[in-house]
Formats: structure tokens, C-alpha cells, sequence
């Protein structure tokens, strides 16, 4: 009897101590599926960033006139509105800045680089029309953006055009065919004296640059889901005289910085010293 006891009692541990296992192991298991699903949906956050151009003080309509542009108060219209940027972060309330991952879409973003397009074929150009960059970023309370104008180095070449490389990088109208490379951005109006179009300068047959004019704009109290970034072409030019071009040089500013033309733009984007005050937050 004593031996049978003993059996049924080594028989019930047994059981005991697997359903035991078997039950921590459950909640081990449930435990970390959902800490794994909780971390998955915290890190992938879907971001969607409006810009906007402003012109006189209203929004920016393809060859309407604007009057009193630059230092001697001119009236132009603005036949082309374009821009590039890349390396969008957004910045959280440590000032740590976050990349966003754009997505490429085909026709707007590739390879890290957006279209903004602001002009709709009024003058050159297309009808279609870009005013937002989309991707991912972490997930987070972000109070800041950054972005830098323009096409990396390394997508930057006198071959850029031939390579086949797809929208929005296959723009011929954004390519500097007699500088070689990109446009970064494009400012054209209904004046031969002015235009706006900067890109990098100076550079050697391996596309290293003396200038490689690729500002970064970093813009504190912007919220993505309420703000905009708003190009204001007013405070762009302001400090330009667009009615007239100093003699020996491009019509307007093409990307050189010693250029006349170009000393009060430059400052407006921020590239040397100071900060931008052309672009700035506003609500949508």
C-alpha cells in the first residue's frame, strides 16, 4: 500500500510541476507577443507634412502678378514655383531630431528626395501639382522640423538626367544642363532680368563643388498634424533688387554667391550665418 501511495504521489508531482511549466510558459509567450506588438506599433509612426508658398500675401497662384517684390517694390508674376528637399527629421521636445523615411511613390518621392510643386503649366513645367511629403518616422510628440533644400551629393552629377533614375529625379527642367546638375529650386517669372534658380557651383568633373549651396532649415514650434511650412516669396526677395540685373552676370541669381543678385536670397534661406526668415510655421 505504502508503494502505491508512493507511486500516486510521484505520478501527481510530475503532473503537477508540467502543468506548472505549462502555464508559465503561456504567460512568458502572451507576455512577450504582446510587448513585441505594443514596441512594433510605437516605432512606426505615419507622418504627412504639408508645405505651402505665399505670394503678396496670398497663396501662390502660377503666373498671377505680385507687386511690390524686392528692395524697389517691383511688380512680376512668379511663372515657376519648384523645389527639392531631403533628410526631413522631425524634433521632439529634447531637440533630438528624428529622420523621416519618405516613401518612394513613383512620381513625387524617390530615394529619399521630394518634388515640391507648386506651379501648374502656366508658363513650363506640368499641371500636376505637389505640396506635401509623406513617410515614417518614430513614433513620438514632435515640436520641430528640419530639412535640407535640394539633391544629395551623392544623387548629384554633370549625368544625373541620363541615368534613367525616375520621377521626380527625371525632370529635365530641374537639371542645370550649361552648370551641370540639379536645380534644388526654381523661381522663374515674366521679367528676362530675373530668376531665381539655386543648385551647387564651382564643381570639378567629379562633381566635387566649391559651393554647394544645399541650405538646412530647422524650424522650432511646428506640429505636422495642425502646421504648415510656408515658402513666403515676399521675404524671399526682399532684400533683391528683382527689377534690374547687375551687368556681366546671369539674369538674376543662378547659385553664385558672389552674385548681387543672390546676397539677399542666400541670407533668406539661411546659407552662411544667418537664419531663415523666408520659410515659417503657420497653421492649416
Amino acid at each position: 500500500m505504502a508503494e502505491q501511495n508512493s507511486a500516486w504521489n510521484g505520478h501527481l508531482h510530475s503532473c503537477l510541476s508540467t502543468k506548472i511549466r505549462l502555464v508559465v510558459m503561456s504567460v512568458l509567450w502572451f507576455a512577450g507577443g504582446c510587448g513585441g506588438e505594443d514596441r512594433g506599433a510605437d516605432e512606426n509612426l505615419d507622418v504627412r507634412i504639408e508645405f505651402t508658398v505665399t505670394a503678396g500675401g496670398l497663396p501662390y497662384q502660377c503666373g498671377h502678378v505680385v507687386d511690390n517684390l524686392g528692395k524697389e517694390g517691383a511688380a512680376l508674376a512668379i511663372t515657376d514655383m519648384r523645389f527639392y528637399i531631403h533628410d526631413v527629421r522631425l524634433i521632439n521636445g529634447q531637440g533630438e531630431a528624428q529622420p523621416v523615411t519618405l516613401v518612394d511613390d513613383g512620381v513625387w518621392q524617390k530615394d529619399g528626395v521630394a518634388l515640391l510643386d507648386f506651379e501648374d503649366g502656366c508658363a513650363n513645367g506640368t499641371r500636376q501639382l505637389n505640396s506635401r511629403v509623406q513617410g515614417q518616422s518614430v513614433d513620438g510628440s514632435y515640436t520641430g522640423i528640419q530639412f535640407r533644400i535640394g539633391i544629395p551629393n551623392q544623387l548629384n552629377s554633370p549625368r544625373t538626367v541620363l541615368e534613367n533614375r525616375g520621377s521626380p529625379l527625371n525632370q529635365a527642367s530641374l537639371f542645370w544642363s550649361w552648370r551641370s546638375g540639379y536645380k534644388f529650386m526654381r523661381v522663374d517669372t515674366d521679367s528676362d532680368s530675373f530668376r531665381f534658380h539655386l543648385g551647387s557651383v564651382g564643381c570639378d568633373d567629379d562633381f566635387n563643388c566649391r559651393f554647394e549651396n544645399i541650405p538646412t532649415i530647422t524650424m522650432s514650434g511646428f506640429e505636422w498634424q495642425t502646421q504648415v511650412v510656408d515658402l513666403d516669396i515676399d521675404h524671399l526677395l526682399e532684400e533683391t533688387n528683382v527689377g534690374e540685373n547687375t551687368d556681366g552676370t546671369a539674369p538674376g541669381c543662378m547659385g553664385d554667391p558672389d552674385d548681387p543678385e543672390c546676397r539677399g536670397i542666400f541670407a533668406r534661406l539661411g546659407l552662411g550665418t544667418a537664419e531663415t526668415t523666408a520659410f515659417s510655421v503657420r497653421a492649416k
